[in-house]
């Protein structure tokens, strides 16, 4: 359970909401003039009530998501634009009129925070449906040091501080843990397809079900602790989390110089060296969700190393959905059979 903040944070914290809301009256109050075509989406909580429902999500996983339990019940959609990462994308000025006449907007929220740039708009809390907030546990998540954030203050001196990772739909048991919550949601504001919201759930609880069973197919450590996976960065981590893995993450947000890759892999295959990696064809894999430079690539295969990328569905596919896109994630993975412990 997270801890309630004290008296000082909680004032901030509203002086802080007060300031911005001030900041953004002018927009919410903004009315379409001759030839705008005002805001996309147009809610049904205002009395129109022979318009389906209008869910915003703020990445395209999410969306899927609460489409399969929605069905045709209600429109759905993910404002980023086709071929842009949904993790770098912000709203402009229609596009926040438009959420702002949504019926709900369907996010991770604290814990596992995505969209960061919801922090600075001004949208209603009550049509924000935190998904992995309300419906994952404490346990849930995944921490790790913000290396991209790293300061100095107090006697500490250069330090971070931790992050959570905001992949959660990498590993499909969270997802369904997720999409408990955006059913419930779902139902809230719509309570006379409550049973078909229920019905479309447990039908994308059965197939989250059978992609987690898929991953249990993976290779796995033939000894008492987990099978060691390197990773580019800490975004994959749920995919290891659902394989088992124990994940073993770079800082390598953006792809590296070739001097700082070579010596980071050294020192993880000499930290490694006694326990059994992921292997691909006779190499330490590395996990990445980018695509490495022909140059780059040189420098890791010289050190036995060999790279898959694991699609993290930050952009829309261009062809199959979120299942098709993670079962094309498992099916590059060699059998079990191809673990080795021998650098």
């Amino acid at each position: 359970m997270l801890r309630r903040a004290d008296p000082i944070k909680r004032a901030f914290a509203w002086r802080w909401l007060i300031v911005n809301g001030l900041i953004l009256l002018p927009l919410v109050g903004c009315q379409p003039g001759d030839g705008d075509e005002g805001p996309s989406l147009r809610s049904t909580s205002t009395g129109d009530t022979g318009a389906k429902r209008q869910i915003v999500a703020v990445s395209y996983p999410l969306e899927y998501l609460t489409q399969r339990i929605a069905g045709s019940e209600m429109e759905v959609r993910c404002p980023v634009p086709a071929g842009e990462r949904a993790s770098q994308w912000r709203p402009q000025r229609d596009e926040i009129l438009a959420m702002q006449h949504a019926d709900l907007i369907v996010a991770n929220g604290v814990g596992a925070r995505f969209a960061k740039w919801l922090d600075s708009v001004s949208l209603p809390d009550s049509k924000i449906c935190n998904s992995a907030t309300r419906g994952l546990a404490l346990a849930d998540y995944i921490s790790v040091d913000d290396v991209r954030l790293v300061h100095s203050h107090g006697p500490e001196g250069e330090h971070s501080h931790p992050t959570t990772v905001a992949y959660t739909w990498l590993n499909p048991l969270i997802a369904g843990k997720q999409s408990d919550y955006i059913a419930t949601e779902l139902a809230r504001i719509d309570p006379a397809n409550k049973e078909i919201f229920s019905a479309n759930l447990q039908a994308l609880k059965q197939d989250l079900t059978e992609l987690a069973e898929a991953f249990k197919e993976l290779p796995q450590s033939p000894g008492d602790q987990p099978l060691v996976v390197l990773s580019a960065n800490p975004d994959l981590k749920f995919f290891s989390q659902a394989a088992g893995w124990q994940d073993h993450h770079l800082t390598w947000f953006e792809p590296p110089n070739a001097a700082v890759a070579a010596e980071e892999l050294e020192k993880f295959l000499a930290l490694y060296k006694n326990r059994p990696t992921l292997q691909h064809q006779g190499q330490t894999v590395l996990l990445s969700n980018y695509p490495f430079s022909t140059e780059l690539l040189e420098v890791v295969r010289s050190q036995g190393v060999t790279v898959l990328i694991v699609d993290p569905l930050d952009i829309r596919p261009n062809d199959g959905d979120y299942l098709t896109v993670m079962k094309r994630n498992l099916s590059q993975f060699q059998p079990a059979s191809e673990i080795s412990d021998d650098h």
